[in-house]
């Protein structure tokens, strides 16, 4: 399961590189690629962590094998639902649930309907 942008990063490369460790993924509140001056300062960020020693890794969609399930706010301006639906779009088989009235926040503002959907999922 992932929350900020950098564990989404992350977490949303695990499956192809641990293939026999990772049985699902879901998302709470993804977030589209940002745009090229987005990009340019993920860009000088990892070459920073590079330079430290740390190898960046960059966001790629989820194996369609992998179950995967999104979860996103209704009022969600930062990952919005639309942002969910494209990686739905891109992964084939995915399961993504909306919950109304609730914003970037999803699990701390409605956690209760987020658990349930984490139980039902995995």
């Amino acid at each position: 399961m992932a929350r900020p942008i950098r564990c989404g990063v992350l977490v949303r490369s695990l499956p192809a590189r641990y293939p026999d460790q990772v049985s699902a993924v879901a998302l709470l509140g993804a977030v589209r690629e940002p745009a090229e001056a987005g990009r340019k300062a993920q860009r000088d960020r990892a070459a920073v962590l590079r330079e430290k020693g740390t190898a960046a890794t960059g966001p790629g969609p989820v194996d369609p094998k992998q179950p995967l399930l999104l979860v996103t706010g209704s009022d969600d301006k930062v990952g919005p639902p639309a942002a969910s639906q494209e990686l739905v779009d891109a992964h084939g088989n995915a399961v993504f649930e909306i919950v109304p009235g609730v914003g970037h926040w999803t699990a701390l503002e409605a956690a209760g309907p987020v658990i349930e959907q984490l139980r039902k999922f995995l």
